[in-house]
């Protein structure tokens, strides 16, 4: 699309003036564009199909990781599953959870902090969406 626009002016009309320079001999307007898409067409077409894969190599790459790059399992769960079994409970909200013992054990004091904050913040979450259910259904039974 830029090309079609301001190589050859094909987006601007028929009778659109342009200032153009030229930079020496043969770098008049419009050498450089013609010698350039010489050498493009006499390009080894071998070279354009390598070119083209290197160019979808970052898609690929990106489609096989997401089909075959295997989800990690959650660090925590707040009921207990087959890869979270062993209970603990939060420091500040003291909120019950689940974890897998060998992945917690290898998580920094850090990770564990902030697995603790996420499950305290759930637990906040949860009772904030509890009350406002219940204050709904209380302004509903009102209102019969």
């Amino acid at each position: 699309i830029f090309n079609m626009f301001f190589n050859n002016m094909g987006g601007m009309g028929p009778g659109a003036r342009v200032f153009r320079t030229g930079f020496g001999p043969g770098f008049g307007p419009g050498m450089g564009h013609q010698r350039r898409a010489g050498a493009a067409r006499q390009q080894d077409p071998q070279q354009a199909m390598v070119g083209g894969l290197l160019q979808l190599l970052p898609l690929l790459l990106f489609v096989f990781l997401t089909l075959f790059g295997g989800g990690s399992t959650p660090t925590y769960s707040l009921q207990p599953t087959r890869h979270h079994r062993d209970a603990m409970r939060s420091s500040v909200l003291d909120e019950s959870f689940y974890v897998d013992s060998h992945q917690w054990s290898r998580l920094s004091r850090y990770d564990r902090y902030r697995v603790e904050a996420e499950v305290d913040q759930e637990a906040q979450e949860r009772a904030a969406r509890a009350c406002q259910m219940e204050r709904a259904q209380q302004r509903y039974r009102r209102g019969k």
